[in-house]
């Protein structure tokens, strides 16, 4: 909530599911635990998800750990946190100059001892969906058993080329449409390669050449 332009309120919307795809989240996160629960921290659930269960989940949606937006933030509702950042180290070596090293980013891991809640797992896809990962939570949904009732696959075109035709031509145009869900055996990735072969254009005295 926020104050609009003229002095009032300003209320700020979220992006948020539907009962069904709570759901349908619900039943698939019934399907990864099986951890018995402790009522200390599992919020009344029978079965929760362990590091165990988390990795098994990550590895049939991503096809390996370490990669993803589930990934980084299903460790972080799990308990991650960023250990402090060490202190710079100075190189003194020379002495007509000082450098500073930039501390590298720490490296994410699930908590071994760590519990994936119900609502943790709900909170992964609606990070997923307030970063406008629409067709990704459709996608790992299919990969979960809950595939969304659908008369197509969703495609649609993000990244796009432009050139001046006045002194290129394309000639030769990259085919990208996929034929099923992406990632998968076939596409690695959902992000599919854009390409594109031009041609010249120069411009004489005479004419154009090319």
């Amino acid at each position: 909530v926020g104050e609009g332009d003229d002095g009032g309120v300003r209320k700020e919307y979220r992006a948020r599911f539907v009962p069904d795809i709570l759901e349908r989240l619900e039943r698939a996160y019934g399907r990864y635990a099986s951890h018995p629960s402790d009522e200390d921290d599992s919020n009344g659930e029978k079965m929760v998800m362990n590091c165990k269960d988390v990795e098994r989940w990550l590895i049939d949606i991503n096809k390996q750990l370490g990669r993803g937006s589930e990934f980084r933030t299903a460790a972080k509702e799990m308990g991650w946190v960023a250990p402090p950042p060490p202190e710079p180290i100075e190189d003194t070596t020379t002495t007509t100059s000082t450098t500073t090293e930039t501390p590298k980013a720490p490296r994410i891991t699930l908590p071994p001892t760590g519990i994936l809640s119900l609502s943790g797992f709900q909170n992964v896809y609606l990070s997923e969906l307030h970063g406008g990962k629409y067709w990704g939570i459709a996608y790992d949904l299919a990969i979960m058993g809950e595939a969304l009732p659908t008369d197509d696959l969703f495609t649609a075109r993000f990244d796009r080329m432009y050139y001046h035709g006045v002194t290129i031509k394309p000639i030769a145009v990259l085919d990208t449409v996929a034929d099923g869900h992406c990632p998968s055996d076939v596409e690695p990735s959902d992000h599919l390669p854009v390409g594109a072969t031009f041609e010249r254009i120069r411009r004489g005295d005479g004419g154009d050449t090319k």
